[in-house]
């Protein structure tokens, strides 16, 4: 048994499995006694959840077992599947899923949910104009930013300033290696005394 999360972690690195948000995955596990097996998802805080046992196919997990005969090899030791299914994959269902028998790790996978970006655009009013920032949330975090202005690129970067004497519309996109996402457009209504907008800002 793993004598720390942080080392089943490493004992776990050449059994990392990568999924796509909202997609679902099947983790299986062969034990000699179904009554002492179970599964547990270690968090990266440093805390174990036992994965509840359930039929409802409508649960974020679903576990099934199977009995199986003799094994391949002819041997008498015979081996039963304990199956469990995560439905809808999100980023909380990343962690350590370890399939335990007694006191014995049978499987152990660590599982990363990647997603693409999801982007908000936020600004604050400044004596140079508005402050605009392009707000992304993603995994991979290597995000790359572009910022529009009355829909013309203005910038790549996260935040910028945004000078106007009149109201302008700004959105904001984000891309990493998942997939791509736009932020609803907001509205800038300038205070009296604004510059104009310079639209080859990039």
């Amino acid at each position: 048994m793993c004598s720390s999360l942080s080392n089943c972690f490493a004992a776990a690195s050449d059994t990392n499995v990568t999924i796509l948000v909202n997609s679902s995955y099947v983790f299986n596990c062969s034990v000699q006694n179904l009554q002492d097996s179970f599964w547990l998802i270690g968090r990266k805080d440093g805390s174990f959840e036992q994965i509840a046992q359930t039929g409802n196919l409508f649960a974020r997990y679903n576990t099934t077992y199977s009995l199986a005969a003799e094994d391949k090899f002819g041997n008498n030791e015979t081996y039963s599947f304990q199956t469990l299914t995560l439905f809808r994959g999100t980023e909380r269902d990343e962690g350590l899923y370890l399939c335990k028998e007694d006191k014995k790790n049978r499987t152990h996978i660590n599982l990363i949910v990647e997603d693409p970006p999801n982007c908000i655009v936020t600004s604050e009013s400044t004596r140079a104009g508005f402050e605009v920032t392009c707000h992304c949330e993603a995994n991979p975090d290597s995000i790359r930013y572009e910022m529009y202005v009355n829909g013309t690129l203005y910038s790549r970067k996260m935040k910028d300033t945004v000078s106007s004497d009149k109201p302008v519309t700004t959105y904001c996109t984000g891309t990493n290696d998942v997939g791509h996402s736009k932020s609803k457009e907001k509205t800038l209504t300038p205070s009296h005394g604004k510059s104009k907008v310079v639209f080859a800002k990039i």
